[in-house]
């Protein structure tokens, strides 16, 4: 996944960029290497947000 397309799944789940790293435990600074591109986006968050969007995950649908 790239920063791009990072973006703009968070754009499709209904997250900013804070609001999605609070909701999973992560840090600010992450999301934004990620959205920057500076960073891999790791596999297993873009599987998460693939699967979010596929399904039209909001962040009210979550339960964590």
């Amino acid at each position: 996944m790239t920063a791009g397309e990072f973006l703009l799944a968070l754009n499709r789940c209904g997250f900013t960029q804070v609001a999605f790293a609070r909701q999973f435990g992560l840090s600010d600074r992450q999301i934004r290497r990620w959205a920057n591109g500076e960073w891999p986006v790791p596999p297993y968050i873009s599987a998460l947000l693939q699967l979010m969007v596929k399904h039209k995950t909001k962040p009210e649908d979550l339960k964590i």
